[in-house]
C-alpha cells in the first residue's frame, strides 16, 4: 500500500529518469563533439566541376567497381572513420572507402585544414591503373642524427632522373619532381611524386619492379664500386656522411631510407593536406619542393588545388602522345620477388607475355571481337587509365582497320574500351590514320563483360543479422559519427527510435538540446 503523500509510480519514474538522464548524456557528448569539430559546408560545384557525387563502402572492392562504371567522373578514396568518444582512434579499426570527385574531394580536404582539423583520406591506386612514380622515404631521426633529410631526397632525385634516362629516354629534373613533407621531431617522413612529361607506368607493380631494381643497384654500390653497378655508374660514390641513403633503425640494422612496400595491388597513399589518424602532422609540400606548376593559358586561381590534382598518383590523361613505361620484374639477389615465368598469363604466338588485366571478362570478350574467320587476333598488351575509365588494348594477329576498309600491312590496331559510356571502338597505329584522328563507329558493350556490383556488402549484411540478433532497431545514442564525411548540408537528422523510447515531451527536450548546441536550426524538420 502506498503511503501517503508518495507519488504514483515512483519506481517506475526513478527508472525513467535513470535512462533519461543517461541518453541526455549522450545526446551531450555527441553536441560538444560537433561544436569542436568544423562541419564542411555544402559543395557547390562551378559549372565546369563534376556533379556532387559522394557514396561511402565499407569494402573496396565495391567503391572500385561503383568507380569503375559510374558515369561521373569519380574516383575511390579511402579514410580512416573517427569517432565521437575518441576522435583520434578508429571507429570500427577499419578504414572505410568513399567514391567521389577530385574536386568535391579537395572541397572537404581544405575546408578542414582551414580549420585545423585535417582529414585521413588517401588515395586508391587501383589494381592495373597507370600511374606515376612515386616513393614512400622515412627515418628515425634518433637513431640517424648525423643525417640531413633534405640532402638525402635531392640525391634521390638526382639518381632517379638518371636511371629514368638510361632506362626510358626520359629526361627530368627536380622541377618535375614533387617533394612532400610530413616530419616531426622524431621521424623523417617524405612523399616523392615524379609528374613526367607524357609518361606514365604501366601500374604501380612496374613502378614498383623500377623501384626495386634500382634499390638493388644502391645495396651493390654500398659495398662495391660505383663503376661496377649499371644503374649509378655514372653517379660518383655517395660519401658516407650525411648525404647517404641508407640508415640505422632501432635494431642498428642498416637499410635504404625508402620504403618498397607501398607498390601493391590497390594501395592506400596519403594525400595532400591530410594526417595519419591520431598524428598531427599533415603532408605538405616541403620548403626545398622545387616543382613547378603547368603554367595552363588561364591564370590559376587555386594553387593549393592545382597541387593537390598534380600530387594524385593516378591522375593520368590519355592522349595519343603518352608513353607508358614498363619494367617486367626478375630474380633479385633478396629472392623476394618472383621471375615473370611464375606470375599468372599467358604467352601468345609473337612471343609477347600478357597477364591478365582487371577485367578478365573484357579480356575475354575483346579477344573475340578481334578474332573473325581464319585471322586469329590476339592482346598485345593493356593499359588501363583509371583517370578517365579508359582500357586501351594493343592487338597483334589482326590489322583489319575500318578506316581503309582492309589490313594496314606493317601496322596495328588498337581497341580503346570506355567503360564508363559503356562502349568501344577501333584506332590504330598507322600514321595516316593518326593523322586525321581517326576512330571506328562507337559499339556497346555486352553487360555481362563488365563488373558486377554487389547491391549489398558482406558488412552490413551481418550488422542487419547482429541488430536483429540483438533485438534493436538501431542505436539513436550510439556517438559513432565520421568526421571526416559530415557535412553542414544534412537537412535533418534521422533517429532510429525503438518502441519503448522517449516520449514526445522527452523528445522536445532533446530537440531543444540540439537547438542550444546549434546543431539544428529552428527552420528545420
Amino acid at each position: 500500500m502506498e503511503k501517503a503523500g508518495q507519488p504514483r509510480n515512483s519506481v517506475a519514474g526513478s527508472e525513467v529518469d535513470r535512462k533519461w538522464q543517461k541518453k541526455l548524456a549522450a545526446l551531450e557528448e555527441k553536441a560538444k563533439f560537433y561544436q569542436e569539430h568544423h562541419l564542411v559546408p555544402e559543395y557547390k560545384p562551378r559549372l565546369r566541376d563534376p556533379s556532387p557525387f559522394w557514396k561511402e563502402f565499407y569494402r573496396q572492392k565495391g567503391a572500385i567497381d561503383t568507380a569503375v562504371l559510374d558515369k561521373e567522373d569519380v574516383h575511390v578514396f579511402a579514410y580512416e572513420p573517427r569517432s565521437a568518444e575518441s576522435p583520434d582512434t578508429p571507429s570500427t579499426g577499419k578504414r572505410k572507402y568513399v567514391v567521389t570527385s577530385y574536386s568535391e574531394l579537395w572541397h572537404h580536404i581544405q575546408n578542414r585544414f582551414k580549420h585545423q582539423q585535417p582529414a585521413t583520406f588517401y588515395e586508391v591506386i587501383p589494381e592495373g591503373a597507370a600511374c606515376k612514380l612515386y616513393f614512400d622515404l622515412e627515418y628515425q631521426k634518433k637513431y640517424n642524427p648525423m643525417h640531413d633529410g633534405r640532402q638525402m631526397v635531392e640525391s634521390l632525385i638526382e639518381i632517379v632522373c638518371q636511371k629514368l634516362q638510361e632506362s626510358f629516354h626520359i629526361s627530368c629534373s627536380s622541377k618535375d619532381v614533387m617533394v612532400f613533407d610530413a616530419s616531426t621531431d622524431t621521424k623523417f617522413s617524405s612523399h616523392l611524386i615524379f609528374n613526367l612529361k607524357s609518361a606514365a607506368f604501366k601500374d604501380n607493380i612496374h613502378a614498383g619492379n623500377f623501384v626495386h631494381h634500382l634499390c638493388d643497384g644502391l645495396r651493390r654500390l654500398q659495398s662495391t664500386d660505383a663503376n661496377e653497378v649499371p644503374c649509378i655508374a655514372k653517379k660518383p660514390r655517395l660519401n658516407e656522411d650525411e648525404t647517404t641513403l641508407f640508415v640505422l633503425d632501432q635494431n642498428d640494422k642498416i637499410s635504404l631510407f625508402i620504403d618498397e612496400g607501398v607498390y601493391t595491388k590497390n594501395r592506400n597513399f596519403r594525400l595532400y593536406k591530410c594526417i595519419k589518424l591520431g598524428k598531427n602532422n599533415p603532408l605538405l609540400v616541403a620548403d626545398y619542393n622545387k616543382f613547378e606548376l603547368k603554367q595552363p593559358k588561364r591564370k590559376i586561381v587555386n594553387k593549393d588545388k592545382e597541387i593537390f590534382m598534380e600530387s594524385l598518383i593516378t591522375n593520368i590523361k590519355c592522349t595519343s602522345n603518352t608513353k607508358v613505361l614498363t619494367f617486367e620484374s626478375s630474380v633479385r639477389e633478396s629472392n623476394i620477388s618472383t621471375s615473370p615465368q611464375s606470375s599468372p598469363g599467358s604467352t601468345n604466338k609473337e612471343g609477347y607475355r600478357t597477364d591478365p588485366s582487371p577485367f578478365s571478362d573484357l579480356d575475354d570478350f575483346i579477344k573475340t571481337v578481334v578474332t573473325k574467320g581464319n585471322v586469329q587476333g590476339n592482346i598485345r598488351r593493356w593499359v588501363y587509365f583509371a583517370e578517365c575509365g579508359t582500357m586501351l588494348y594493343d592487338i597483334i594477329g589482326n590489322r583489319w582497320c575500318e578506316n581503309i576498309k582492309r589490313a594496314h600491312k606493317s601496322n596495328n590496331i588498337m581497341i580503346l574500351v570506355n567503360l564508363k559510356r559503356r562502349i568501344f571502338y577501333q584506332k590504330c597505329h598507322d600514321p595516316d590514320c593518326k593523322r586525321i584522328d581517326y576512330k571506328s563507329a562507337e559499339l556497346p558493350l555486352p553487360v555481362d563483360c563488365l563488373p558486377q556490383i554487389e547491391d549489398y556488402e558482406d558488412e552490413e549484411l551481418l550488422r542487419a543479422l547482429e541488430m536483429v540478433d540483438n533485438g534493436s532497431k538501431g542505436d539513436m545514442y550510439s556517438s559513432t559519427v565520421s568526421i571526416e564525411t559530415t557535412c553542414s548540408s544534412t537537412e535533418t537528422i534521422n533517429v532510429a527510435v525503438a518502441e519503448e523510447d522517449i516520449t514526445d515531451e522527452e523528445f522536445s527536450e532533446v530537440y531543444n538540446k540540439l537547438l542550444e548546441s546549434q546543431i539544428v536550426s529552428p527552420h528545420r524538420t
